[in-house]
C-alpha cells in the first residue's frame, strides 16, 4: 500500500507539472526558462504467473522531462525526469515489471569561483541484474535510491578546493529465489590542487563506508553481512624536467577495516597500508625516452584485503606480521625508423616477511611494428621476451606479444587480433600467470544486405595451480536489410569468482585466487537471437529469445541457475500516437531456491509524445 500511495504520489505531481498551464511562467518572472515534455500513455496490461496473483486492468504510465534555468544556466539550471510503469522490454528502462522512479538534477554557479551540484533519484520494482562474469546474470528486481553532492572553491593563485558526498541504497530479490539482499554505501571526498614554484601539487582525503547482506543461494549457506570502513590519504607532488622530462612523486595513506559473518561465523580485517611510489623520465630526443621509478609499500597484503572487502567479498585469512615489499622499475625506448620502435626494461623486486626475504630481477624487451599498404591492409604488431631471476636461480624466460590485423578487400572488412603475455606474481611465493587474447570480425555487403560478425576469447590462469584458470568466449552476428534485421550470439565462461551482493565478480587484479576463503568456481553459457520486420511504413514487430544457465561449486555446496526469456512486440507511428503492445515469457530457476519463477505479462496502449512549452 505504502508503495502504491509513492507512486501515485508521483504520477499526480508529474501531471501537475505537465498540465500547467504555459502562464505559470510569468508568475515566475522573466528570468526563468523552463522546457518540458513526454509522453503519457494508457492501455490494457495484464500478468500471469506463480509471483503474484494473477491481475489485469486499465492503467495509466508514462515519462516525461522538465529542464531549465533561473537568470543564466550557468547561474541554476535543473532537470527532473519522472517515469511511470514503464513495463515494456523495449523501453529504455529495460524492465519486465511496473518499474516507476525519478531523477532530478541541479547545477548552480557552473563557470564561477564556487561552482556546486546536487543529484537525487529513486527506483521502484525494477528489473536487475545479480551478475554472473561474461553472460547476462540472474534476474532480480528490486529498489533503489542515490543522493550526491558537491562544492568547488576556486580561488585565483590559492588552492583548490573540492567536496562530495554520495550515498546509494538498494534492495532486491531474485526470482526463482525469494530471498532479498540489501547494499548501502557512503562516501566522503576532499580534493585539493595547487601550483607553487613549478611544482603541482594534489592531495586527497576519501571515506568509503560499505554496508551488505545477501544470501549465499549459490551455495546453499546462510545469509552473509558484511561491513567495511576505509580512510585514505593522498598526495601527489610533480615537476617538469629538462630533456622534457616530468617527475612525480606519490604517497598513499589509507586505513580499512571489514567485519563480516556467515551464520554464526564471523572474521574480522584491519589494517594500515603506506605506499610510496617516485618515478623520473626523460625524452633526450624525438627517437629517444627512458626513465627509472621505485615504489615501496609497508603493507602489501592489507592493499589485496582493501581490494576484497570493497567488492564485498569476504576477507582474505589475516597475517600475523605485515608483508613489506620493495620494487625498482627501469625502461628504455627507441624508434628505429616510424614502423619500428625498439623497448627494453628492467625490474627487481624485494619482499620481507619477519625472518625472510625474497629477491627477483626481470629482464625484458620487445620491438613493435607496424606496416598498412593498400594491398595487405594494416598490420601491427609486438614480440617480446622476459627473463625473470631470483636467489634460487633462474624462473626461465616468457614470451609477450600481439598482432593486429584489418583488411579491405572489395566488399569484405576483415579483421584480427592476438596478444599473449606471461607476468611473474612475487606474493608469498614465485608463480606465474599466463593471459592471451585472440579474436575476429568480419563485415561484409551484398546488395541491399548488410552482414557483420565478431568472435573474442580470452584465457588466463595460474601456471603452478591447476583449478584457478579462467576463459571466456563469445560469438555473435547479424543481418540487416531496410526493412528485416536478424540477429544471434553465444558467450560462455568459466573461472573462479567471489560472491558479493552484486553477484559474482571476477577475482580483483593482483589477489591470489589461492587465498580466497570464499572462492566460487562458475561454469556459465548464453545465447539468443532475434528478428523485426517493417511491414509497411511506420510500422515494426519484432520478437526475441535469450537463454542463460550457470553451474556454480563454493567451498561446501553446488548449485546453478537457468533462465528464458522470450518478448514479442509491435509498435506502430501516426504522428505523435504510438500504438504498442508487447507480450513478455519469463522463466528462472535456481536449484537452491524455491518454486521456479514464470511470469506472463502482456498490455497493449495508445501513447502519445509532446512538448508542453
Amino acid at each position: 500500500m505504502c508503495r502504491q500511495f509513492q507512486h501515485a504520489l508521483l504520477v499526480l505531481a508529474a501531471l501537475a507539472v505537465w498540465a500547467a498551464p504555459a502562464a505559470a511562467q510569468v508568475t515566475m518572472g522573466d528570468n526563468v526558462n523552463l522546457s518540458a515534455g513526454g509522453d503519457l500513455s494508457f492501455g490494457y496490461s495484464g500478468m500471469s504467473g506463480n509471483r503474484d496473483a494473477s491481475n489485469h486492468s486499465f492503467d495509466l504510465g508514462g515519462h516525461g522531462w522538465m529542464r531549465g534555468f533561473y537568470y543564466k544556466p550557468q547561474f541554476l539550471s535543473f532537470e527532473f525526469q519522472p517515469y511511470y510503469r514503464r513495463s515494456q522490454n523495449s523501453s529504455i528502462y529495460q524492465t519486465i515489471t511496473n518499474g516507476s522512479g525519478f531523477t532530478a538534477n541541479t547545477s548552480l554557479f557552473s563557470g564561477s569561483r564556487f561552482p556546486g551540484y546536487f543529484s537525487f533519484g529513486k527506483a521502484y520494482d525494477n528489473t536487475g541484474q545479480f551478475g554472473v562474469p561474461g553472460i547476462t546474470g540472474i534476474t532480480s528486481h528490486g529498489n533503489g535510491g542515490n543522493f550526491a553532492v558537491g562544492w568547488s572553491a576556486l580561488l585565483p593563485r590559492l588552492p583548490t578546493l573540492t567536496a562530495s558526498y554520495s550515498t546509494s541504497t538498494g534492495s532486491s530479490t531474485v526470482f526463482g529465489a525469494n530471498t532479498d539482499s540489501n547494499a548501502s554505501s557512503r562516501n566522503f571526498t576532499l580534493q585539493s590542487t595547487y601550483t607553487f614554484a613549478g611544482f603541482q601539487l594534489l592531495g586527497q582525503y576519501m571515506r568509503l563506508s560499505t554496508d551488505s547482506t545477501f544470501p549465499l543461494f549459490l551455495e546453499g549457506g546462510a545469509p552473509q553481512e558484511s561491513n567495511t570502513r576505509s580512510n585514505s590519504f593522498m598526495v601527489n607532488v610533480g615537476h617538469r624536467l629538462p630533456l622534457a622530462g616530468y617527475w612525480y612523486a606519490v604517497w598513499n595513506r589509507s586505513t580499512y577495516l571489514g567485519e563480516y559473518q556467515v551464520g554464526v561465523a564471523k572474521g574480522l580485517s584491519n589494517g594500515v597500508v603506506n605506499d610510496f611510489n617516485s618515478t623520473v623520465s626523460l625524452n633526450p630526443t624525438r627517437k629517444l625516452a627512458f626513465g627509472i621509478g621505485a615504489d615501496y609499500n609497508d603493507n602489501a597484503f592489507g592493499g589485496l584485503q582493501q581490494r576484497i572487502l570493497e567488492a564485498g567479498g569476504a576477507p582474505l585469512p589475516q597475517l600475523s606480521s605485515s608483508l613489506r615489499t620493495f620494487s625498482v622499475n627501469s625502461y628504455a625506448g627507441y624508434s628505429v625508423f616510424s614502423h619500428l620502435a625498439l623497448y627494453a626494461r628492467v625490474n627487481h623486486y624485494e619482499q620481507w616477511l619477519p625472518g625472510t626475504r625474497r629477491g627477483l630481477t626481470q629482464f625484458g624487451g620487445n620491438a613493435n611494428f607496424n606496416f598498412a599498404r593498400s594491398f595487405l591492409g594494416a598490420l601491427t604488431f609486438s614480440l617480446g621476451v622476459v627473463d625473470t631471476a631470483t636467489q634460487e636461480g633462474n624462473s626461465g624466460a616468457s614470451l609477450v606479444g600481439n598482432v593486429n590485423y584489418l583488411r579491405r578487400f572489395r566488399a569484405w572488412e576483415l579483421g584480427g587480433d592476438f596478444s599473449y603475455l606471461q607476468q611473474v606474481q612475487t606474493l608469498f611465493a614465485v608463480y606465474t600467470t599466463s593471459t592471451y587474447r585472440y579474436g575476429a570480425q568480419a563485415r561484409r555487403r551484398f546488395g541491399g544486405f548488410q552482414w557483420t560478425s565478431s568472435f573474442s576469447a580470452s584465457h588466463s590462469g595460474l601456471t603452478q595451480f591447476d583449478g584457478y584458470s579462467s576463459r571466456s568466449e563469445g560469438f555473435s552476428t547479424a543481418i540487416s536489410t531496410r526493412r528485416y534485421n536478424f540477429s544471434g550470439q553465444y558467450s560462455q565462461s568459466a573461472g573462479t569468482s567471489i560472491l558479493t551482493s552484486a553477484g559474482l565478480i571476477e577475482v580483483p587484479s593482483g589477489v591470489p585466487p589461492p587465498l580466497l576463503q570464499l572462492p566460487v568456481l562458475y561454469d556459465a553459457k548464453s545465447y539468443g537471437g532475434g528478428a523485426s520486420v517493417s511491414p509497411f511504413r511506420r510500422c515494426t514487430l519484432g520478437a526475441s529469445y535469450n537463454k542463460a544457465r550457470s553451474a556454480t561449486a563454493g567451498p561446501v555446496f553446488s548449485s546453478g541457475f537457468e533462465s528464458n526469456i522470450f518478448n514479442a512486440r509491435l509498435l506502430y507511428r501516426l504522428r505523435k500516437l504510438n500504438l504498442e503492445g508487447n507480450f513478455t515469457r519469463f522463466q528462472q530457476s535456481i536449484t537452491t531456491g524455491a518454486l521456479p519463477a514464470m511470469i506472463n505479462s502482456y498490455y497493449i496502449r495508445v501513447s502519445r509524445w509532446f512538448n508542453l512549452f
